[in-house]
């Protein structure tokens, strides 16, 4: 556990978490902040576009199923905006939808995958690989 933390540290990280379910939020920011990064939080894809407008992040861990504009929306719009100056900024997807799910937030544009069976400290192995 302690090396999977340290792996978060260098260099600090600074992440966008995106989910409209407010547990499931509270639980990846509090695991990824514990790990060494700076995170930001978004509730949807509105306020996490808001959120790219103003800060410069490393990644962008998005939930797929959300009301409204969905995380593949999310997806599409951060690799599309030329002005966003995003386009190369890692983009994990997590849902628990299924293989579906996976064929189109890769086909969109995501850089990496976390279905069902993944939990936080899955997350941050993930990220710190990127």
């Amino acid at each position: 556990r302690r090396v999977l933390f340290r792996s978060m540290r260098r260099p600090s990280r600074r992440i966008l978490v995106v989910d409209d379910t407010q547990d499931a939020l509270t639980m990846f920011a509090t695991f990824l902040r514990a790990a060494g990064a700076t995170v930001f939080t978004a509730s949807s894809m509105q306020q996490a576009l808001l959120v790219r407008a103003t800060e410069d992040v490393d990644a962008v861990v998005t939930d797929l199923a959300m009301p409204g504009e969905s995380g593949i929306a999310l997806i599409r719009a951060l690799r599309t905006d030329p002005l966003s100056g995003h386009a190369g900024v890692a983009i994990i997807a997590m849902t628990a939808m299924g293989n579906a799910s996976r064929t189109e937030a890769l086909a969109a544009g995501a850089t990496a995958f976390l279905g069902i069976a993944a939990g936080p400290a899955d997350l941050v192995r993930l990220l710190a690989g990127l």
